[in-house]
Order: structure tokens, then C-alpha cells, then sequence
């Protein structure tokens, strides 16, 4: 008996997939707030983790997660981030038990519409390819220079040492009673040419200085 062949057999359907909705200006403006409310209600959910007795806490892990947040609060200057082939570097200096919890956190995440690549800094050299720079306190000390270093050439600075905000960093994490808080230079930042959201400035501590 013989068998005939399915009619399509040997050709090929051809099918054009729809092109996709436009967004309204209006709503992609609406989805755009919406976004930054969610990412600032994250930022006020971290000011009020209580560093408890819990076993479960980890200071670092929570350290880390700021870090993630403020930098969405934070503008850089458009040639600072024109080559979008180039990675968003957070820079860390010295040894400091934030960096692993910052790889676990931003492994598969983006930072301003690019790859994110966590380096710990060696050479004083490196210090300008950064986009974020983590002083970790054992290197406190050498904080004057790295800021020269680094002067005017849009590096957000941070750290977790206390004073730090008023020798010229831009933003301290700082403990505040039984929680985590933090501290803006605001002075600082914006003579790094960097522009802080009024939403960041709002739960900061200000401090000027040096």
C-alpha cells in the first residue's frame, strides 16, 4: 500500500511575528516612578533591619544589599558611562567581608544597563576604572590620598568606618542605635560630578567636610 507524504512536507511556513505594542509615553513614565518607588521603599526597608540577636543576621550580607540600592539613587555623568560594551566596576580596597556577599548579590544582576564586575583594587593605578570604590576600615588610614587619587573623576566612595563621611566620602553606612543607617557627603559627591536623588538624601544623615 502506498503511503502518501503529508502535504506541508518540505516546505517551509513562513510567519512573522507581530511587532510589539508601543508604550505610551505617559505609562512608560508612570512605570518608570513605579519602578523607583519600589526600589526606594527596598532602601527605607534596610534602614529599619534591626541588627538582632538572630542567627540568621548578617551584617555584611545587609552592608552588601545597601550597596546595591544606593547605587540606583545615584547619576553618573554621561561620558563616565558612554561605552555601554564596558562593565559597571564596584571596587574594593582591602580585604573586606563584603566582597563575597556583593559577587552572590550582583552575579546575574545590572547596574546601569550593563554587567556588573566586583574587583578587589591592588594597584593605586586601577582606582579610576572604578564606578563604585569600597574602602574597607584597614585601609581608613590611607583615605586622604585615595581621594586624591581619585579626585574629580565620578567614583562613588563608601564605607563603613566611622568618620570617614567627614573626611570626604561619599556616603557612610553607620550604626544608628540597633539599626544600620547612613551618612552623605553631599559636598563631596557633587564636586565628584556625581548627582544624588533627593529620595537617597532624605533618609541620609548629611555631613560636610573635610
Amino acid at each position: 500500500m502506498k503511503t502518501e507524504a503529508p502535504a506541508t512536507l518540505g516546505r517551509r511556513e513562513s510567519w512573522t511575528e507581530p511587532a510589539a505594542p508601543m508604550m505610551d509615553p505617559r505609562h512608560r513614565k508612570r512605570a518608570v516612578a513605579a519602578a523607583a518607588r519600589v526600589i526606594a521603599c527596598g532602601l527605607w526597608v534596610l534602614v529599619a533591619t534591626h541588627a538582632s540577636a538572630d542567627p540568621a543576621y548578617d551584617e555584611a550580607k545587609v552592608k552588601a544589599a545597601f550597596v546595591e540600592r544606593f547605587i540606583h539613587f545615584v547619576d553618573w555623568p554621561e561620558a563616565r558611562l558612554a561605552d555601554s560594551s564596558r562593565p559597571f566596576v564596584i571596587g574594593i580596597l582591602g580585604r573586606d567581608p563584603i566582597q563575597p556577599h556583593l559577587e552572590e548579590l550582583l552575579a546575574s544582576k545590572q547596574l546601569k544597563d550593563r554587567a556588573v564586575q566586583i574587583r578587589l583594587i591592588e594597584r593605586v593605578e586601577d582606582l579610576g576604572e572604578c564606578h563604585v570604590l569600597w574602602i574597607s576600615s584597614s585601609e581608613a588610614g590611607h583615605v586622604a590620598d585615595v581621594l586624591a587619587r581619585i579626585d574629580g573623576q565620578a567614583v562613588l566612595t563608601m564605607s563603613d568606618t566611622e568618620g570617614l563621611a567627614a573626611r570626604g566620602v561619599d556616603i557612610n553606612l553607620s550604626r544608628a542605635g540597633d539599626h544600620l543607617g547612613f551618612e552623605v557627603n553631599r559636598v563631596a559627591a557633587e564636586h565628584s560630578g556625581l548627582q544624588l536623588s533627593a529620595k537617597l538624601l532624605d533618609l541620609a544623615r548629611i555631613v560636610s567636610g573635610p
